[in-house]
């Protein structure tokens, strides 16, 4: 309940700033969303979305069929659910356990921190009213190029990131994996907002400039503004062939010094 008056009351001190987009970090709602036990949570949540009149993009756990997801939720103005994007690629030993057979001494792990099913896809969500379409990374999948160009191939004008990086409390982690999220939008021409609970959580254009961005354990809030794009570069569109090239060229020459010595 603590967690949730935070969000509330950061949310809060945006009315009347014409916000087109609140974005809270992943797992911020530390309960299952939609479940019916935790109904007036989720109507505290989708009623601070009517409130505010902005669409919002939520991190929540989901339980469907004996699976937990770790997703991130996109609520309209009018508190509907839109959308989702499921975290897909998860990390081992910390949300699931590869190779059980092998590994089960290890089942302890997982069971304190949660045992995840993964995602089936990444798709583009759409911003209610503008359709503007964006693509979101759940955590630590930022430091997957193919996943950003995946999402600039759908057409996505700007990225998103939602993270839980206290995990990594004041070590330079935090530091990596922005750097890592500014990767990603130079690679694809795309701004990237980002909101992480303890931080860092910024914006980034789409030459890589960082905007804005918060310290590590600061609990404040941002705005920003920044300028979806629409035009896709040469990494979106060709991906790492310019890296096959450059493997193949080394090949070739390496061999080619070899022969000659011969």
């Amino acid at each position: 309940n603590g967690t949730l008056e935070r969000y509330e009351g950061f949310t809060r001190r945006l009315s009347g700033a014409g916000t087109d987009f609140i974005i809270f970090p992943e797992t911020s709602m530390p309960f299952y969303f939609r479940r019916p036990e935790n109904a007036s949570y989720y109507g505290r949540i989708t009623g601070l979305a009517r409130e505010m009149k902005a669409p919002m993009l939520v991190g929540s756990l989901e339980r469907t069929d004996d699976r937990t997801y770790n997703r991130a939720f996109l609520i309209s103005p009018h508190g509907d659910v839109l959308g989702y994007q499921d975290k897909v690629h998860l990390v081992p030993f910390g949300e699931y356990l590869p190779m059980e057979w092998l590994f089960g001494y290890l089942e302890g792990l997982t069971r304190e921190s949660g045992r995840f099913a993964p995602g089936s896809e990444h798709r583009v969500l759409r911003l209610p009213g503008r359709e503007t379409p964006f693509g979101v990374f759940v955590c630590y999948q930022s430091i997957f190029p193919e996943i950003a160009r995946a999402y600039a191939g759908q057409g996505a004008e700007f990225l998103g990131n939602v993270t839980n990086d206290a995990w990594f409390g004041t070590t330079s982690a935090p530091y990596q994996h922005l750097a890592m999220g500014v990767f990603r939008a130079v690679e694809n021409g795309l701004p990237m907002v980002r909101a992480a609970n303890t931080g860092i959580s910024g914006a980034v254009d789409a030459s890589g400039r960082i905007l804005i961005a918060t310290g590590l354990f600061e609990p404040r809030f941002l705005t920003t503004q920044i300028a979806p794009a629409r035009e896709r570069t040469f990494y979106t569109r060709h991906g790492d062939i310019l890296v096959l090239l450059c493997a193949a060229s080394t090949a070739w020459s390496l061999y080619s010094i070899r022969r000659n010595r011969s």
